[in-house]
């Protein structure tokens, strides 16, 4: 009778989906304190344009402008088309087995590998 090594043993199915939640859950956090650190560091520069003082047409620049993005950029873009792929791509990291993957997870999630 042959003895089986741990290195033969696959893991249980629910080893296996705490594992996936756990790489699901990385991606997902990477992606988004990647955005964070982005408003965070944009949100200092415009702030200290605001609090320096903006003209009339400035402020009426800023909100169109503003709105604009809001709109195009916030809800066309992120809402209905970017964060539906980075949840699907990082549901497919169940599926996929390489470990430079999951090590990369937030930038396979974002599509910049893979």
């Amino acid at each position: 009778m042959k003895a089986m090594s741990r290195s033969n043993v696959t893991p249980r199915s629910s080893e296996t989906s705490r594992i996936d939640r756990v790489i699901t859950a990385w991606a997902l956090a990477g992606v988004g304190s990647t955005l964070v650190i982005a408003v965070v560091r944009l949100s200092a520069r415009g702030w200290e344009t605001v609090t320096n003082g903006l003209s009339p047409i400035e402020w009426v620049v800023l909100a169109l402008t503003s709105a604009v993005f809001l709109y195009g950029e916030g809800v066309m873009a992120l809402e209905r088309r970017w964060v539906p792929h980075v949840v699907k791509r990082a549901r497919e990291l169940r599926r996929k087995s390489g470990a430079a993957l999951r090590i990369g997870a937030p930038l396979y999630a974002m599509g910049l590998i893979g």
